[in-house]
Order: C-alpha cells, then structure tokens, then sequence
C-alpha cells in the first residue's frame, strides 16, 4: 500500500499541493483582535489557493495551525504533494543545482 503524503505539523510551512492550474499552501499572518476594549495581537494560519499567475483565489484563516493543516489535506490532498526540504528522491531538493 502506498503511503500519501500529507501537509503535517513538520512540514507545513514548506509543503504545498499542486493541481493542474492551483496551488495550495497554509501561510502565517498576523491580526489585531479586540475584545472589551483591548487590542491583542493574534497569529492566524492561512490556507490559500492561487492560480498559475499567484492570484488568490481561496483563503481561509484558522487560530489554529491544526485546524488550517485539517481543512488543506481534507480539501486538495487528492492534488499533487510537494514538499521541497523532502530529500527521498523527489522535490526541490533532488535537482543537481543544489
């Protein structure tokens, strides 16, 4: 049986999947949330997906990463798996420029 590849807690910053036409990746931003009158800097993981010329075309923000990393494999795991720091045989890192 052959394994997938899955956007994971150790790789989600890297890792991305690919479709013909898409790419969906989970970034980190940053907010500003406001609760009784105080303000409170908050980190949000991003999913997003862009088209061949990097145009958003999805994003949806998450508190948490476990919860962006959930919706990313739910939603394009059936899309190509790219994770370039994968030194296995495959990905940005097996090309003899590097």
């Amino acid at each position: 049986m052959e394994t997938q590849n899955l956007v994971n807690l150790k790789n989600w910053n890297f890792a991305h999947y690919n479709s013909e036409h898409f790419k969906a990746f989970i970034g980190m931003t940053g907010d500003v949330e406001e609760t009784n009158g105080d303000f409170k800097e908050i980190i949000l993981y991003s999913v997003t997906v862009v088209d061949g010329e990097d145009k958003e075309v999805f994003q949806r923000d998450f508190k948490s990463l476990k919860a962006a990393i959930t919706l990313i494999n739910e939603n394009y795991s059936h899309w190509q798996f790219n994770d370039p720091t994968d030194k296995s045989g495959g990905g940005c890192s097996s090309c003899s420029a590097h």
